[in-house]
């Protein structure tokens, strides 16, 4: 918010970073008492959502959009609905209703006097603000960036100096988080040091002490989490470290332990088990012992990567009883969902699943890994976070492959490169492809694997874990490769039943019988996955039939090469046959008259095919 708050509610964000927490609570049920809705309210809810109590929050929110409403106090009803898009945002499964209430606030902005001063225009950048993280959230990723870029360059907030302005602030971070997901880490990072010049030229001018110091550790934090994810630990290190002293040197004691976390986490990384140990050492001091709820789980999980990281049997088997304990905890609501904490700890758990795994060749550690899976697909799903969504289901497939099931593992990739493409993670999404294609180029071997008794460790290895694990973990970048344009060799338009109504080979005086006929015989074997959009490729000798549906139809795009950028194509061209109304009544037409579509029969169906082949 871009409020300056006053005294009271300071002196309770002071006793919150204390952790003197029974005592703010204690104030803020004597703001709820008030009948008047001022800054108090503001200040006092947003600790509410903060410190998890998301429930209380949206009830106060609700009783101020009530009041505000009586007296036609419109700036104020906006001020709730933005509390209340908060609190849905906190929430994590209301997505829909974020997108509403948005809708309402917008309605309220236009009912408040219609003027340029600093009440209206602040709110006009929130309202931008709030449109644009929905968008986030959709993976609608650039064309939320480019309301946070309007924002942050608005020219009445560079003229304006009169607070910190916390719009800006978050949109800032959330173009953070926008770059993040699409894998850009280079442009997260300009923007990380953007937003500590921002800090330091405006927010130091009006953020109060302890507030300015947590953002500016939370800004080297994240900057240190992009280094770890790079590969530069010594600049991974360096960043976590200044986040920490900041920390320690305020005595902010809810923070510290974060740092702890991910700086044992980056020793563990450089093989460096005594500096790990130390900076667990140092996080028991913080740490009460026996204690419960986020820190002494943090502090468990800490020492549990460490036990890991034994080469001894007995830490190990350690290690997995903490992780499995702390796992159960998440999943059965003991402790308050905390996303990349619930994530790091299932990671943490299958991983040590999977090196049991390879050490024992016993396949029925599978059926542990499974519920972490589930529990992850659903939990990623429902916070809408679909890079760890699709990064889970690529595992998935994985899995599949070491279990020998080939058809699944072919479905998981297409799911995780469908979820890829639909939010916008194109280099992850190009990943996928590549992994599905190197499947398809072993698929003759891996069929003989199957038939064959493979140790569980030689299908570990075929599986090629690692960088997925590391990329949950976060602790490794989506490697972008060179694309390489495709050969085209033939383009087909049929039904579900195989009935062809337009086909048309690239390459001249070409016959294609051979090979149509083989299509035929895959496509009868894969019929229901390809209407389902289970399979999006098949193999037939050297070349690769790419499939897109475009109910009742499918298109069928034959190529020698690499898979990813003639499915763009592909998908180009069936979204285009759809929406072009010349060719889809030609298409409908020729269904009932049995009749074969030609190159310029209609005239648009070139066109098309020019323009995207």
């Amino acid at each position: 918010m871009h409020y300056i708050y006053p005294e009271e509610v300071e002196h309770v964000r002071q006793l919150f970073l204390e952790e003197k927490t029974e005592e703010a609570f204690k104030i803020l049920e004597g703001f709820e008492k008030t009948d008047n809705f001022t800054l108090r309210f503001h200040g006092g809810l947003f600790y509410l959502y903060v410190f998890g109590n998301v429930p209380k929050a949206f009830e106060i929110a609700d009783r101020m959009l009530e009041e505000t409403q009586k007296v036609n106090n419109h700036f104020a009803s906006f001020d709730s609905i933005r509390l209340k898009w908060e609190c849905f945002l906190n929430m994590g499964d209301k997505f829909d209703e974020q997108c509403e209430i948005v809708e309402l606030g917008e309605k309220f902005l236009k009912l408040a006097p219609r003027n340029t001063s600093f009440e209206r225009k602040i709110r006009e950048m929130e309202l931008l603000h709030m449109k644009g993280v929905n968008l986030c959230m959709e993976g609608k990723h650039d064309l939320a960036l480019a309301i946070f870029e309007e924002n942050r360059y608005s020219a009445f907030f560079e003229q304006n100096d009169r607070c910190f302005n916390g719009v800006v602030y978050a949109d800032i971070m959330w173009s953070v988080i926008c770059y993040w997901n699409k894998g850009e880490l280079d442009k997260a990072l300009e923007l990380e040091l953007k937003l500590l010049a921002y800090l330091t030229n405006k927010g130091s001018k009006a953020i109060p002490g302890a507030l300015f110091l947590i953002l500016n550790a939370g800004a080297f934090m994240n900057m240190g989490h992009i280094y770890f994810q790079k590969g530069e630990l010594e600049k991974a290190e360096d960043h976590y470290i200044k986040s920490l002293k900041l920390y320690e040197g305020h005595q902010l004691n809810a923070y510290v332990w974060y740092a702890l976390y991910f700086l044992i986490r980056l020793s563990l990384r450089k093989n460096s088990l005594t500096q790990a140990r130390e900076y667990l050492d140092q996080f028991h001091t913080y740490n009460i012992p026996g204690g419960e709820g986020q820190m002494s789980a943090f502090y468990q999980v800490s020492k549990a990567l460490i036990l890991e990281s034994s080469p001894r049997l007995h830490d190990k088997v350690e290690a997995e009883k903490i992780l499995k304990d702390i796992f159960n905890q998440v999943k059965q609501g003991h402790l308050t969902p905390q996303f990349d904490f619930d994530i790091y700890v299932s990671i943490h758990y299958c991983e040590l699943l999977l090196s049991e795994l390879e050490m024992t060749n016993e396949i029925t550690v599978l059926d542990e890994i499974e519920p972490i899976i589930t529990s992850l697909l659903k939990f990623t799903e429902t916070q809408r976070s679909f890079l760890w969504l699709a990064e889970v289901k690529l595992l998935q497939a994985k899995l599949a492959l070491i279990e020998m099931k080939l058809e699944d593992a072919r479905i998981f990739l297409t799911q995780a490169q469908d979820i890829a493409e639909e939010h916008g993670l194109q280099r992850l999404a190009q990943e996928i492809s590549e992994e599905h294609d190197k499947i398809l180029d072993q698929l003759n071997t891996l069929e003989l694997l199957k038939k064959g008794k493979v140790p569980v460790s030689e299908r570990i290895k075929l599986a090629s874990l690692d960088n997925v694990m590391e990329r949950l973990k976060r602790a490794r970048a989506i490697e972008s490769s060179e694309v390489i344009e495709e050969e085209p060799i033939l383009l087909l338009i049929m039904d579900n039943s195989g009935a062809t109504y337009f086909n048309y080979p690239f390459i001249a005086n070409w016959d294609h019988s051979d090979l149509f006929s083989s299509f035929m015989s895959a496509f009868n074997t894969f019929s229901d996955e390809i209407f389902s959009k289970s399979i999006d490729r098949v193999r037939i000798g050297e070349n690769t039939i790419l499939i897109n549906t475009a109910e009742p139809f499918l298109a069928c795009y034959v190529i020698k090469g690499q898979s990813y950028p003639a499915l763009q194509k592909l998908t180009r061209f069936t979204e285009t046959i759809r929406e072009n109304t010349e060719i889809w009544q030609a298409l409908n037409k020729a269904v009932k008259t049995s009749e074969m579509l030609e190159l310029n029969k209609p005239p648009a169906l070139k066109t098309v095919i020019d323009e995207i082949f």
